[in-house]
């Protein structure tokens, strides 16, 4: 009878590790699957006409290597463009951040593969003090 009852226990025990081990895992799936995200605004001076089919890309880059190129670290892509301003919000994977490397925002504007508008300057976000919400990007428009 004592026999039963160990076994008994012993079994009762290993079901609730597996089950808090389970927990466990399943919540760090869920911390990874967390996202940050860069926001704010695309910006142009002047005044702009999109085409049905115009798209907005904007990327997160890690872009601290020189002579090197920019690693993708996040991106979106908005279409139905209207007018400027135009609101982004770029989710990344906070564990694909490393601590020391720089971090920047890419926008190009294009209509069926032509480029109409980008960002010539780089505006840094996340490091070192960088903001990432309302960044704004302002973008130029590319001489045709």
């Amino acid at each position: 009878m004592w026999r039963v009852l160990v076994c008994s226990a012993v079994a009762a025990g290993a079901v609730a590790l597996l089950l808090s081990e389970g927990e466990a895992a399943f919540a760090q799936k869920d911390d990874k699957s967390k996202k940050d995200k860069v926001s704010g605004t695309i910006e142009f001076k002047g005044e702009a006409q999109f085409e049905a089919n115009t798209v907005a890309r904007v990327t997160l880059q890690d872009v601290s290597l020189a002579d090197a190129p920019a690693k993708k670290v996040g991106e979106q892509v908005i279409k139905d463009l209207k007018k400027f301003p135009i609101p982004f919000e770029v989710e990344y994977d906070p564990a694909a951040i490393e601590k020391g490397h720089t971090y920047a925002v890419q926008v190009r504007i294009e209509t069926k593969d032509r480029l109409d508008y980008i960002n010539d300057t780089r505006v840094e976000v996340i490091s070192s003090g960088k903001p990432s919400k309302d960044v704004k990007v302002p973008v130029i428009r590319v001489k045709k």
